[in-house]
């Protein structure tokens, strides 16, 4: 799937759960109330009215304020199980929690438009950690993150070259000499001071064939890009605790 990522018959290591063999759930017996059991065919329908044009759509397809009552509706706390981040130039972030307070499903309101989201992203957990996301532009599928924990998988395991969140350039400078490999570097400086060596390697039709940026006054961290024909590209991205493994599809 990825062109220089290895790690074929890798898994994750399982992690350590701890476990109660002596608890026993004994199931507590409930009170019957017979005279709720049956509705009105007529109240019946009108809760049906009231409710299904929220509670059959998607959060990503429903206004920001639809989707306030829908939380509301299903006994969701404000600051607990939902939030709205306020950003530049209106745009307005809905995140949806789960019990542990991790988001779920984020959605985002762009440019003063409480009306369509514009963009979202679905997280999936593991043992309370991230595994994967799944990120959404207008509702179609744009990319595909995997997260890789170091204490499952080594970070060296992903590229032929063994790149870690703390290569060096100057150490991945000397591979690409001693292995006749074609490159250019180009250093950046971003606006909040973030430094980045990037160097850039060229196949032998000398087109670009990836990109490896090393971050020299910040966090121990790599990113690779891997450019696809047709345009398409993948990212391997290492920091201290992870690797992270996404697929553009647009």
């Amino acid at each position: 799937m990825y062109s220089n990522v290895y790690f074929q018959g890798v898994q994750r290591r399982p992690v350590q759960q701890q476990q109660n063999n002596n608890y026993v759930e004994t199931p507590i017996a409930r009170p019957q109330y017979p005279q709720f059991k049956e509705i009105s065919p007529a109240v019946n329908n009108a809760i049906y009215a009231y409710a299904s044009p929220i509670i059959k759509k998607p959060y990503e397809k429903m206004s920001l304020n639809d989707n306030i009552l829908r939380l509301k509706h299903e006994g969701k706390i404000e600051g607990i199980d939902y939030k709205i981040d306020g950003c530049a130039m209106g745009n307005l972030v809905l995140y949806i929690n789960n019990k542990n307070g991790q988001p779920v499903k984020v959605l985002h309101y762009d440019n003063g438009d409480v009306e369509r989201v514009n963009c979202h992203e679905i997280y999936q957990y593991n043992n309370g950690r991230e595994v994967k996301n799944y990120g959404y532009n207008r509702n179609e599928l744009d990319n595909i993150t995997d997260t890789y924990y170091n204490d499952e998988i080594p970070q060296e395991q992903f590229t032929k070259e063994g790149i870690n969140a703390y290569t060096k350039p100057e150490e991945y400078i000397e591979y690409l000499k001693r292995n006749n490999i074609k490159f250019k570097i180009e250093p950046k400086t971003f606006g909040d001071g973030r430094e980045t060596v990037g160097i850039i390697e060229y196949d032998r039709q000398n087109r670009e064939k990836q990109f490896t940026g090393f971050e020299t006054n910040g966090e121990n961290r790599v990113m690779r890009e891997i450019y696809e024909r047709g345009g398409s590209r993948k990212r391997i991205e290492f920091d201290e605790n992870a690797t992270y493994i996404t697929e553009y599809f647009n």
